[in-house]
């Protein structure tokens, strides 16, 4: 699980700010915002019910991206950016080697649109 520190909180949905880009990937849309004041990545996941219909389902997309996401995070440099991930129903079913490249991906690219 991803600590707190580096999750987004609910206040930050209510003005995120400048968008810096977006990554898809078959498993996951992501969404990057401007760095906030204090220099620690932060992410969120959020599952609709569109995409999985009971509460069980949303919340095991939810715990296998915050588990990538608490493995890949620490690797990167802080740079202050806030990322939202949106899962896919697909991600229930992918191998867990292939959702760590999708994050891996994604937290490159957002780290090269920073700069």
């Amino acid at each position: 699980m991803l600590s707190k520190n580096r999750r987004l909180v609910k206040a930050f949905f209510k003005d995120p700010g400048r968008r810096m880009g977006s990554f898809s990937s078959p498993l996951f849309s992501a969404t990057a915002y401007a760095p906030a004041r204090s220099m620690i990545n932060r992410c969120a996941v959020v599952v609709s019910k569109k995409t999985e219909k009971t509460a069980v389902a949303r919340n095991h997309l939810r715990r296998r991206l915050y588990a990538v996401l608490a493995e890949m995070l620490p690797q990167n440099p802080d740079t202050g950016l806030r990322i939202v991930f949106y899962p896919t129903h697909t991600l229930s079913t992918a191998p867990i080697t292939e959702v760590r490249v999708a994050v891996r991906d994604a937290l490159r690219k957002f780290s090269t649109v920073q700069q």
